[in-house]
């Protein structure tokens, strides 16, 4: 398999690797005014919890890019429910725990039309590290691709719309 690899057509680098973009908070957290952000939320790198009653933990979306050993690369945000939280919370360092919780998906992501409240299952993995999820299959682009891979081209293209806004 190849090294994924492109020359961006907007700032003309070579970007080398796989396509990897994040999202430091939910989209929920972010559109919070600061004054709500310090009242009513609490956040970290992995968890956040808003007015006692929305919860949101981190995880890792991985669209396959075909022909490429590594996908695309999504570090975004699900809500689970608070059972789920609290648990994951607890054993977010076990060397043992591994469950799978149900979410909706919290952030917008360029490209796509409308990413917000996509079905999700997320797997956690033993040992601190961030859970992959899984996009319930719908007719939405974004879980069409997760289902089916996208191509080099497609994925250059999403690529430079995530680090440049626009495609030039």
């Amino acid at each position: 398999m190849e090294k994924f690899k492109f020359t961006c057509t907007t700032c003309s680098e070579v970007h080398e690797g796989s396509p990897s973009f994040s999202y430091k908070w939910p989209h929920h957290y972010e559109v919070l005014s600061d004054k709500d952000r310090k009242e009513i939320a609490k956040i970290s790198d992995d968890l956040c919890v808003i007015n006692d009653e929305d919860y949101f933990i981190r995880v890792i979306l991985e669209i396959p890019i075909h022909g490429f050993t590594d996908g695309f690369m999504w570090g975004v945000w699900i809500s689970v429910s608070e059972e789920n939280f609290w648990k994951y919370h607890e054993n977010f360092d076990s060397k043992e725990y591994e469950d799978t919780y149900f979410g909706w998906f919290c952030n917008v992501l360029p490209y796509y039309p409308e990413t917000l409240h996509l079905k999700s299952n997320a797997h956690v993995k033993p040992g601190g590290q961030r859970p992959n999820i899984d996009l319930e299959l719908t007719e939405h682009p974004l879980t069409i691709d997760y289902h089916n891979g996208i191509s080099w081209e497609k994925a250059v293209e999403i690529a430079e719309i995530a680090m440049h806004g626009t495609k030039a």
